[in-house]
C-alpha cells in the first residue's frame, strides 16, 4: 500500500486527508484485480484546449477527484516536458481539460481523437471526434506506474480496457468530459 495525501480544493470547509492506494504493476493487473462491473462504453464530448509542448514547460497533471463527496487533487503531481517529440516521432501536445488538468500526448494521437485544423504554441480549442472508448470502474484506490510516472485513481474512477493504451481517469474528469453510451450505440459508431 502507498499512502498519499489528497489535497482539499476548499480547505476552509474540509481538510486534506491521507488515503491508502493499492499498487498494481501492469495494466493487466489493474484491469483484472482493481475493477468491477460491466465494460462501460463512452465518448469524450467536451471541447479541450491544445498547444504544442516546449521542453522545460511544466504540465499541470493534477487530476481532480471526488472522494467522500468532496473535491480533492493530487497536488504535487506535475510533469516537466523533456522532449518536443514522442516515441512515434510526432510533436508532443499539451491537452487542457475544462477543469484545468493537463496531459501530454503525441500529435498523432491528438489528431486521431480530436477535430484539429491547426496546432501552434498558443492554446486552441479542439472538439472530440466522438470516438468510443471502453472503460471499467475502479473498485479500490489504485496506483500504477504508466509512461514513467505514477498514476493514482480513487475507487469510483475508471480505467480504459485497452491493455496497450490503458490509463486511469478520475471520477470527476469522467463525469465532466465523457458521455456513457449503450452497447447498441457503440456498434452503430464502428
Amino acid at each position: 500500500m502507498i499512502k498519499k495525501i489528497l489535497y482539499s480544493l476548499n480547505p476552509s470547509e474540509y481538510p486534506d486527508i491521507e488515503v491508502e492506494f493499492q499498487e498494481f504493476k501492469t495494466s493487466v493487473d489493474i484491469l483484472e484485480q482493481a475493477t468491477e462491473g460491466p465494460v462501460i462504453y463512452a465518448k469524450k464530448t467536451v471541447p479541450v484546449k491544445a498547444r504544442y509542448a516546449k521542453v522545460g514547460e511544466v504540465v499541470d497533471t493534477r487530476p481532480r477527484v471526488i472522494y467522500e463527496d468532496k473535491m480533492y487533487t493530487f497536488n504535487e503531481v506535475t510533469r516537466t516536458v523533456d522532449s518536443e517529440t514522442g516515441k512515434d516521432g510526432s510533436r508532443m501536445v499539451i491537452i487542457t481539460n475544462p477543469d484545468g488538468e493537463e496531459y501530454l500526448q503525441p500529435e498523432t494521437k491528438t489528431r486521431a481523437k480530436y477535430e484539429v485544423d491547426e496546432l501552434s504554441d498558443k492554446p486552441t480549442q479542439i472538439v472530440p471526434k466522438g470516438n468510443v472508448t471502453s472503460f471499467k470502474r475502479i473498485k479500490v484506490n489504485a496506483t500504477i506506474n504508466l509512461w514513467g510516472e505514477p498514476w493514482f485513481v480513487t475507487a469510483g474512477g475508471y480505467v480504459t480496457t485497452d491493455k496497450n493504451d490503458c490509463y486511469p481517469i478520475t471520477n470527476a474528469a469522467f463525469e465532466k468530459t465523457y458521455a456513457p453510451i449503450n452497447e447498441q450505440s457503440k456498434n452503430n459508431n464502428k
